[in-house]
């Protein structure tokens, strides 16, 4: 069976090549796992009707952040540690926020939360595999949000002891409870990505309020109703299965080629012609690479875009086309300008406009993925209860559920938990849950 199989890899525009081209085209793997998460959580989005979606990939040391409108954005350049990578990549943002993620104290008594993370070893305090410091974690398991004998299905049991331990350390400088340490860890780690959220949304003019959150990750659905509390979000929903939804990104995507070039004139029709040709030309070149791996010339999609500025700008906008449309001169400026007025505020009218660089994508035809479907069963009754403490410090009983043997349509108010082997979802009060067909989880918020 495999030996019929082609071996691709993911690339960080989010489409794949196949491995036996990726030696000669390596920089193009840079930063390529994140684009996997943002594929696989749109994926997502969409079969549930979702246009504008906020993934947020929170696993043991990072969280991967993308907004989404109508479609997933890639950039024409990153950063790698500082320096420039002139590569298309997905947009992502990411930050040191995971369940690995070490809290401290500096020196004026100020608690932070990561960039360093205890990482997978020694882990977590709760881990027992010789970890000491705070960790996310730990602090989650201390207000009851984990199960510390269902931890990845019970394969690792985590040890409460050992977490309080370290939160105690946390407590004893900040001059407070365990429990009050542990909650302030959380809210720390919440903070943060709620401000790497609203980089991606309010500083480019967007209102999150107006996006779902679809968190995965094994740690994003535990805090995805804390994030969605700051942001004023009423709509979460949390894959199937969030602990491989990245893995379901690699799964869903194609065959990919970017192409380049600088062309820098002016946005007049005296030089249509020369942006029409060099479109033409990379249009030719992304093609044959795509037919030297393997696909049909009917089974090659392009797609045609071009930067452009007002004249004295720094910086860019994509703009769609067509090969050879009609009137390309004025459908461009008249996009740009729209666009520009959308992103910033304002145009400026009379000012001369340029194209900047022609770009090309080519891509093999889109596979059909039939959803998952979630095995029919009759309403669940709780599989136990266990004590919980709320973002306000209070302490209450929780229902847990156990997400597979969840009816479809199943719906219960917060506070409950929802355990699975690669997550655990956690409902605040003001919060209910309802399980869908196709394995996805909705979590709303109840009328304010």
């Amino acid at each position: 069976m495999l030996a019929d199989s082609i071996l691709a890899v993911m690339q960080s525009n989010g489409g794949t090549m196949l491995a036996s081209q990726a030696r000669g085209r390596a920089i193009g793997l840079a930063i390529s796992g994140l684009a996997g998460g943002v594929i696989g959580g749109w994926q997502i989005a969409k079969q549930n009707g979702i246009e504008r979606a906020i993934t947020l990939d929170m696993g043991g040391t990072s969280c991967d952040i993308s907004a989404i409108i109508g479609d997933i954005i890639v950039k024409p350049d990153n950063e790698v540690a500082g320096l420039p990578l002139r590569m298309p990549s997905t947009d992502v943002k990411t930050i040191g926020a995971g369940g690995g993620s070490i809290a401290w104290a500096d020196d004026a008594g100020i608690l932070h939360v990561g960039p360093q993370s205890a990482g997978a070893v020694p882990g977590p305090a709760a881990y027992g595999k010789g970890g000491t410091d705070a960790t996310v974690t730990d602090a989650n398991l201390v207000l009851g949000r984990l199960n510390s004998d269902y931890f990845l299905g019970g394969n690792v049991p985590l040890d409460m002891d050992l977490a309080r331990e370290a939160v105690s350390k946390i407590a004893s400088v900040l001059n407070m409870s365990i429990e009050e340490a542990a909650l302030g860890i959380i809210k720390i780690s919440t903070a943060n990505m709620v401000q790497a959220i609203r980089e991606v949304t309010v500083e480019r003019g967007s209102d999150p309020r107006q996006f779902v959150l679809v968190p995965f990750g094994g740690a994003g659905a535990t805090q995805a109703v804390d994030i969605a509390d700051l942001l004023d979000i009423d709509l979460i929903l949390v894959p199937p299965y969030p602990g491989i939804t990245s893995a379901l990104g690699l799964v869903c995507t194609n065959l990919r080629v970017d192409l380049m070039r600088t062309i820098l004139t002016d946005a007049i029709v005296e030089n249509e012609k020369n942006l029409l040709s060099t479109l033409d030309e990379l249009s030719k070149e992304a093609k044959n690479r795509l037919e030297e791996q393997g696909v049909s010339s009917d089974d090659v999609r392009i797609t045609c875009k071009v930067d452009m500025r007002y004249g004295g700008q720094s910086h860019e906008l994509p703009i769609p086309l067509k090969q050879d449309p009609s009137d390309v001169t004025s459908k461009s400026v008249g996009y740009f300008e729209s666009l520009h007025e959308e992103s910033f505020g304002y145009k400026l009218d009379g000012r001369k406009v340029e194209w900047v660089t022609a770009r090309v994508v080519a891509q093999s035809s889109s596979k059909e993925i039939k959803p998952y479907t979630h095995p029919v069963h009759e309403e669940s009754i709780p599989s136990g209860k266990r004590a919980v403490i709320l973002s306000d410090g209070t302490t209450t009983t929780a229902d847990v559920y156990r997400r597979e043997h969840l009816g479809i349509g199943q719906r219960f108010a917060g506070p409950s938990i929802i355990e699975q082997v690669d997550t655990t979802t956690y409902i605040a009060p003001g919060w209910t849950s309802e399980q869908q067909a196709d394995g996805s989880l909705w979590v709303r918020r109840e009328s304010r």
